[in-house]
């Protein structure tokens, strides 16, 4: 095997272990609870700063749901293009 298939190999595998890592292990689920936003914005004195707080919070959960999303799909793309280097490293050796 060559340098430059090692690189590309290097590659694709970084990719895959930082999309899998943002796709299974850095999720939100503290905001993403109802009981805990609850438990939150119990203590601020006032209904208006406790909704703003509840609101902030909501949109954190959503920003983080919509990263998520995002990197299952890459997760994705990147193993499957994995899985098309080896097998056209495989074939190529035939």
């Amino acid at each position: 095997m060559s340098k430059t298939w090692y690189a590309i190999l290097t590659t694709y595998m970084i990719l895959f272990f930082a999309t899998g890592y943002i796709n299974f292990f850095s999720n939100n689920y503290f905001a993403k609870t109802p009981e805990n936003v609850a438990q939150i914005t119990r203590d601020y004195d006032s209904p208006k700063k406790m909704n703003w707080v509840a609101e902030l919070l909501l949109e954190d959960a959503q920003t983080y749901q919509d990263e998520n999303n995002i990197a299952s799909q890459s997760f994705n793309i990147v193993l499957g293009s994995i899985v098309s280097f080896l097998s056209a490293t495989v074939k190529q050796k035939q």
